[in-house]
């Protein structure tokens, strides 16, 4: 437990009321706790704060006032990373007892905390990881609260360090000092690490054998020079190849048996997106946003890219560097690069270093690994960014309610431009954030989608959590991640379905393992469902 005195309201003559706050929403793992304790000691207010299997609970014992004002800065002043959906206040008898504490985690209970999706790296850690008097100068891992892994390394509820692919990393004394202090950045960051105690990373060539040096500097040189490096990121691997030049990229597709289909792109900043695609102000938006998702914008004629990037096609799919290992390559001077998913045509995202050695090698020329275990695979997202009408006064805007679809919170100011995501592919960096309904359902309910480009979906009241991409189930291994992720959903989200819908083609590998599940069925014609879909 963690407590701090805090001056008493009876001291000062004040009435003194209790109230407590039960929050629902993406609360864990997200820098809640700490925000609130800094919150309630900065304006001097007795209570707790801590979290549960819903979400997390305050209790705040002060002037009436002086909670009122406390509720609206909690909601004003959010982290970047936290949204909440629902607040319930209940007013309790007073006990007088001075000081705010951080509570350790209650576990008992129905789930409904939100796991958080994986987040872009962060501007504090960017400046710490570029600053060679800081510790993780140049540290390929560096996260905090704030930005990092979540989603693509969670393995069981509740979002704890234990229970992350990160349990195989020890923290030093001063990780594990950090992750202990309420009023550091870092307080209950699960991935945090150090050069000293974290994951690292290496260069090898096709056949595994390590190249001796600086992997980053390696990996970039090779890539300068023409060459094809399958990189490990954040929920999988990527096929990198440099864009601007023909040879790397018809080879790549050559290799991939990939002929025409068009291929995204990773550049290293915002203006060297401006020399590839026109932008306007809600593409530029969701570039940046936390998600960094592969944004479709109109190529530019004089784009200094191959046309074998995209043939055929009036836009580049374009992303900025989310993970500090892409921000360190590009420091490296790279033109854009070319970034796909590093599977063989048709087959699911590789995750596993010995996997990706076998499945690429054939593909890559080198491999940068790191030995981070990627609990899933999470293909990147990509989306089509339509701007908003103005809403309120200052120049300042609310996102429109319809893009909780995406991840983003209703009618919270999230950005100084306007938009609307329309999701293309919904994965890494919106999953599994929910998408609320205007419905309740009085039971669970398991989705199981069609044939192509599958995804999943558990809802459970006026939630529906949706995965990320799973592929193609006419594909043995993409039909294994499509069970998978179904096992994964109930286990994470603690709920077991009670009826299933599913796709009313008797030959779909999704139809018949929904008819298996021996649960009540609603089959619907799959035209009907894209019909009621863009209503």
């Amino acid at each position: 437990m963690t407590s701090q005195r805090a001056k008493s309201d009876a001291e000062a003559g004040e009435h003194r009321v209790r109230r407590r706050f039960d929050v629902r929403g993406r609360v864990q793992g997200v820098g809640f706790r700490p925000h609130v304790y800094r919150l309630a000691v900065e304006m001097q207010l007795a209570g707790f704060v801590g979290n549960s299997p819903r979400g997390a609970f305050i209790e705040i014992e002060a002037a009436s006032a002086q909670i009122d004002r406390f509720r609206e800065r909690l909601l004003g002043e959010l982290p970047p990373l936290a949204e909440i959906s629902a607040l319930e206040e209940t007013e309790l008898a007073p006990n007088g007892k001075p000081g705010f504490d951080i509570l350790p985690s209650e576990h008992e209970g129905e789930q409904k905390a939100e796991i958080t999706p994986d987040s872009a790296t962060c501007g504090d850690c960017l400046r710490e990881m570029s600053d060679p008097t800081d510790r993780r100068y140049r540290y390929p891992f560096i996260n905090c609260t704030n930005c990092g892994p979540r989603y693509s390394i969670v393995q069981s509820i509740p979002y704890d360090r234990c229970n992350t692919t990160m349990s195989a990393f020890k923290m030093c004394p001063d990780c594990q000092g950090e992750y202990d202090d309420p009023l550091d950045r870092r307080f209950h960051a699960q991935p945090n690490a150090c050069p000293v105690c974290g994951p690292h990373i290496w260069l090898t060539d096709n056949q595994g054998e390590q190249v001796a040096g600086d992997a980053v500097r390696l990996a970039a040189s090779w890539l300068a020079a023409g060459k094809i490096v399958a990189i490990k990121g954040l929920g999988g691997f990527h096929l990198a190849c440099r864009a601007d030049e023909d040879e790397p990229v018809a080879e790549l597709r050559r290799r991939k048996s990939r002929e025409a289909k068009p291929l995204a792109m990773m550049a290293g900043s915002l203006d060297a997106v401006r020399e590839i695609v026109e932008l306007d102000a809600a593409s530029e938006a969701a570039l940046t946003a936390p998600a960094r998702p592969i944004v479709l914008a109109p190529k530019l004629v004089d784009a200094k890219i191959s046309p074998h990037v995209a043939p055929g096609s009036e836009t580049f799919g374009v992303m900025l560097p989310y993970t500090p290992l892409h921000e360190l390559l590009f420091t490296e001077g790279l033109p854009p690069l070319v970034m796909t998913s590093g599977n063989p045509s048709a087959e699911p995202l590789c995750r596993e270093n010995d996997e990706a050695l076998r499945r690429l090698g054939h593909i890559a020329d080198g491999f940068l690994l790191h030995n981070r275990d990627i609990e899933r695979g999470v293909d990147d997202s990509v989306v089509m960014a339509v701007p908003l009408e103005k809403k309120g006064d200052g120049g300042r805007f609310l996102l429109r309610s319809d893009c909780t679809a995406c991840g983003y919170g209703i009618g919270q100011e999230t950005t100084p431009v306007p938009f609307s995501l329309f999701p293309l592919r919904r994965a890494r960096g919106f999953v599994p954030a929910p998408i609320r309904v205007h419905v309740n359902t009085d039971k669970p309910i398991l989705a199981t989608g069609g044939e192509l480009k599958s995804t999943v979906c558990l809802m459970s009241d006026d939630e529906a959590v949706v995965s990320e991409h799973l592929g193609d189930l006419t594909n043995p291994a993409a039909y294994r991640n499509f069970v998978a992720a179904i096992d994964c959903f109930q286990t994470l989200l603690d709920l077991k379905p009670a009826a299933v819908a599913c796709d009313m083609h008797p030959e779909y590998a999704a139809t018949r393992y929904a008819r298996r599940l021996g649960l009540p069925l609603t089959e619907v014609q799959h035209h009907h469902a894209h019909v009621v879909a863009c209503m």
